[in-house]
């Protein structure tokens, strides 16, 4: 089966990053794992539906933040910061 509406492109960003996500809706959460810390975190409000987003374990350049990533530039800016190595993440929309 082809699907017709779908593509794919290649952004280059400044950092490593390591599990990328779309938010599908603006209610939901996200869970976010830190590996170093042994924690799943929780966490719930300020989303955008369709916007990217991302996180940079400890080795990347930039660390220990959970992002946006802006999808025309690959510019991509801290919105919680703080994490030892965040190595997880997935959204969870809700109805």
């Amino acid at each position: 089966m082809r699907e017709r509406n779908r593509s794919v492109s290649r952004l280059l960003v400044g950092t490593q990053l390591d599990d990328t996500v779309y938010a599908t809706k603006s209610s939901g959460y996200f869970l976010v794992v830190d590996q170093k810390r042994n924690t799943t975190y929780l966490v719930a409000g300020g989303m955008r539906a369709g916007a990217l987003y991302t996180e940079t374990p400890d080795d990347s350049g930039v660390r220990g933040f959970v992002g946006t990533v802006a999808k025309r530039t690959g510019d991509v800016r801290p919105i919680i910061t703080g994490f030892g190595s965040p190595t997880g993440l997935t959204f969870v929309p809700q109805r």
